[in-house]
């Protein structure tokens, strides 16, 4: 009854080249994705001090220059939401985990939506980094897999 409904306001046809992500950024909205709240609550498995690790202070740059919507993305690939959940990323189970991986720099970063963790090879430029990142967004955002 209910998705008859729906397709009564909107016709399913004009809903076929969308996947569920894009319905749901269409539907819902891009909800505003705190910076500092996902690098507050951000933990960096096996690394002491993380944010004197340039990777890690690019990553976090490439992020604070992201539109929101790419941010968005950013989660997508993550953690398999683009969604902020209610209580903030405090409340993120598991914890949104950035780690350095041991691939080259001429590979994509990789994510594992199960464990909420994003692994990035040891570029060697922001540039690099932004580049990678912004193909791996691109290309791998739909979760469940690796980019």
């Amino acid at each position: 009854a209910l998705v008859e409904g729906f397709y009564s306001i909107i016709p399913e046809e004009l809903l076929e080249p969308f996947d569920e992500n894009e319905l749901e950024l269409m539907l819902c909205g891009t909800p505003e994705v705190s910076v500092e709240d996902l690098k507050r609550n951000t933990q960096y498995p096996r690394m002491t001090n993380p944010l004197g690790v340039p990777v890690i202070q690019w990553f976090w740059q490439c992020v604070e220059n992201m539109s929101n919507e790419d941010r968005a993305r950013l989660l997508q690939f993550v953690t398999g939401s683009s969604q902020v959940p209610s209580g903030g990323f405090q409340t993120l189970e598991p914890k949104f985990n950035v780690q350095l991986n041991f691939a080259p720099p001429s590979h994509l970063p990789v994510s594992h939506t199960c464990f909420n963790t994003i692994e990035l090879p040891d570029y060697r430029s922001f540039e690099q980094l932004q580049d990678r990142l912004a193909l791996a967004l691109k290309e791998g955002a739909e979760g469940f897999g690796e980019a």
